[in-house]
């Protein structure tokens, strides 16, 4: 017995939680030193202030603690206890009643600290409120689900993005038909294969996967999906999953835009430069692969600029619409027709000879050229169509369009409204303008350039009343070059500023030379140049180089095409009106080839106009140009216009320009185009037997020398 009670009172004094012995009504007999330590109390006070003083009367568990414990004679609670400096902590209480050695009840009260615990629970608690805040608040949609797939939980993010409420989202699964979940190409997304599934398949997360999903009201909202996989401790295959999703549609959809201004034609939708280039290399891979053939196009509309200055670029711009969709409209799925700016398209038909793009470009033109009703007008547009065939006309896109290019060049010279395959005698003559041109840049500082002089009479009286100054290129090693070949590249090139400056200079200066020598007054006539006339500050530039040749101004007469002039209208009439105020000459060049309207050609401050050499040539045998040619100097002669003919070769078309009317004339049949010299030794009768021939007489017939 005595063992028994030293035995006890080791495990009373030793053990770590606070042990109390108690009567029934709350009197300490006995606290172990845990116990005072967790009190904060000696053995005497706790004893002192007895059970009640070390429980707060507050607690809201010791009510149910007593009756339990009166009830039961044990009880267990969580109460709010009350240490010696009075500061509350949370304990657990265990309570149980034992009769004594001396037959006495008694009780055994174990207190076990708490506050650790319930500080964790607390933290824990508010780490809990912190993450659901958190995720409630995300821009993210977050969902839970379980091993089924089935939602379990979700924040208000996932209802937005998923567009069903709270009702319908708890226990939807991944498989769920009513997603209508959809691949970036279109294709389904199988419920099997969904990211959530994929995860509790795999055990796997899942990153970055893009879908799209069908909301109730039926619009498509593109989601990328990252979900990670939850395992029970000791378990490899997860019981829940966690699914992230952001809302890409905005995102995808301003991509898509990016993609399409940077591959398509923002007018037509057609494919530009630059997916031209992607189509093409496979389309060659193909060809190569296979060893077939294949045909590139380069079509342009002919005229289509008089649409544009005319009726306005929004009336050009459904132009351009509607061409493109009639082309398509003939074209076969694998074939790419892509608009390259302004009215130019190019057309890569795969698997195509030459009989094949012939047939194409025919139906082409048959279906562009049918009228085209854009309110309130109806016009007519056509096509001028170049076509080189891969592998002959060149291996790749760049040799390809540049030599289809040609060919398209080629059929606008030859008439238009038509298509024509580029052949190796365009390569040669591609070859030989960029030979040309190079050789042309240094034409000017080489002394190649002369100027001849062709004379200009009047019907009146025969006299020269002027002088036209036409450009020669005579090449130490090429010989004499041809105006029309190589005044074409000095535009294209811009060489035409340099070179036509020269010209006007040279012109001007030979004739105050011609004045000195005292022969008779006559007007130098001059060609301009598209390139010329738009030059910025053109009459100014007229006004300095006749200041410098001490040349008056009405002698100076500048010849513009009919086409130039009529390019921009209205800017030809500002830059006619500046010359015709400092006393210039302005005459239209090559009339009746164009197609100026007399509404705009009064307006034009011109006092000639060229009757061109192409009407002229057969107005003997051809009654059309006959006809021309009279309407011609009828119109002008009522609008108080002179003419003048131009290429008379023939006594018989002089004598019915006379009878006509026409003002002046000149051709071979007076003169060829002759060197200063000769041309001066002409208009003074002294001529040589160099060529030159003598002046016209009052309606005599000279005689031709070359």
């Amino acid at each position: 017995m005595m063992h028994s009670e030293r035995l006890y009172r080791a495990v009373f004094e030793h053990s770590m939680e606070a042990v109390f012995f108690t009567t029934p009504e709350g009197v300490v007999l006995a606290a172990n030193p845990a116990a005072c330590k967790l009190f904060q109390r000696t053995e005497e006070e706790i004893c002192k202030v007895g059970r009640y003083g070390l429980v707060d009367a507050s607690s809201p568990r010791l009510a149910d603690f007593l009756a339990e414990r009166a009830r039961h004679g044990r009880a267990r609670a969580e109460l709010v206890l009350v240490r010696g400096d009075g500061t509350r902590f949370f304990g657990e209480a265990s309570s149980e009643q034992f009769v004594d050695d001396e037959q006495q009840v008694r009780t055994i009260l174990i207190v076990r600290d708490l506050s650790e615990s319930k500080k964790s629970e607390q933290l824990l608690a508010e780490s809990e409120a912190q993450y659901r805040l958190l995720v409630a608040a995300m821009e993210e949609g977050v969902t839970l689900q379980d091993e089924h797939s089935a939602i379990i939980t979700f924040n208000k993010s996932a209802e937005r993005i998923l567009g069903l409420t709270e009702d319908q989202l708890r226990g939807k699964t991944s498989f769920d038909p009513d997603w209508y979940p959809i691949h970036e190409d279109g294709s389904p997304f199988p419920g099997e294969t969904h990211p959530v599934v994929e995860t509790l398949r795999t055990g796997l997360p899942q990153s970055n996967v893009v879908m799209g999903i069908h909301k109730p009201d039926g619009r498509l909202t593109w989601i990328s999906i990252n979900v990670q996989p939850i395992f029970k401790e000791g378990e490899t295959k997860p019981y829940r999953v966690v699914a992230t999703m952001h809302d890409i549609t905005e995102s995808k959809l301003s991509n898509e835009r990016i993609v399409r201004l940077a591959h398509f034609d923002q007018l037509t939708g057609l494919p530009n430069r630059t997916l031209l280039n992607d189509r093409f290399r496979y389309t060659l891979s193909l060809a190569q692969r296979s060893g077939e053939t294949l045909a590139v196009m380069f079509i342009d509309l002919d005229n289509f600029k008089d649409i544009n200055d005319t009726l306005g670029h929004n009336v050009g711009d459904q132009v351009l619409m509607e061409v493109a969709t009639r082309i398509k409209s003939i074209l076969r799925e694998e074939d790419t027709l892509s608009r390259q700016g302004g009215d130019e398209y190019i057309l890569i038909l795969p698997n195509a000879d030459a009989d094949g793009a012939a047939l194409v470009a025919s139906k082409l033109i048959e279906v562009v050229a049918q009228p085209c009703h854009i309110a309130p007008h109806e016009l007519i547009v056509t096509p001028s169509i170049g076509i080189a065939i891969y592998p002959h006309d060149g291996a790749n896109l760049e040799s390809l369009s540049k030599n289809a290019d040609a060919a398209m060049y080629r059929a606008k010279r030859e008439g238009r409204n038509g298509f024509r395959f580029y052949t190796s005698e365009m390569q040669a003559h591609s070859a030989r303008n960029l030979k040309l041109a190079n050789m042309l840049r240094h034409a000017l500082e080489r002394d190649e350039l002369q100027l001849h002089y062709q004379p200009q009479f009047s019907l009146q009286d025969g006299r020269i009343v002027g002088v036209e100054a036409l450009l020669r290129w005579a090449h130490p090693e090429m010989g004499m070059i041809a105006p029309s070949e190589f005044i074409p590249i000095a535009e294209s090139t811009g060489q035409i500023i340099q070179i036509g400056e020269w010209v006007l200079r040279t012109a001007a200066r030979q004739l105050r030379v011609w004045f000195d020598k005292q022969l008779p007054a006559m007007v130098m006539a001059v060609n301009l140049s598209a390139v010329q006339f738009r030059q910025k500050n053109f009459p100014e530039l007229i006004d300095r180089i006749l200041a410098e040749e001490k040349l008056p101004h009405h002698f100076l007469e500048l010849e513009l095409t009919e086409a130039t002039a009529m390019d921009n209208p209205k800017a030809a009439i500002d830059v006619m009106d500046k010359l015709h105020e400092r006393g210039i000459r302005m005459s239209i060049d090559d009339f009746g080839t164009g197609y100026a309207s007399l509404s705009y050609l009064k307006q034009f401050k011109v006092c000639k106009l060229k009757i061109d050499q192409g009407f002229v040539r057969d107005i003997i045998d051809d009654p059309e140009d006959r006809a021309i040619v009279t309407a011609i100097i009828n119109m002008a002669s009522s609008l108080g216009i002179q003419t003048i003919a131009e290429g008379v070769e023939t006594a018989s078309q002089l004598n019915f320009l006379r009878l006509q009317g026409c003002n002046e004339v000149q051709g071979y049949y007076f003169s060829k185009p002759l060197p200063a010299e000769l041309f001066e030794a002409f208009a003074t009768g002294n001529a040589d037997d160099k060529g030159a021939e003598q002046p016209f007489g009052p309606w005599g017939a000279p005689g031709r020398t070359g």
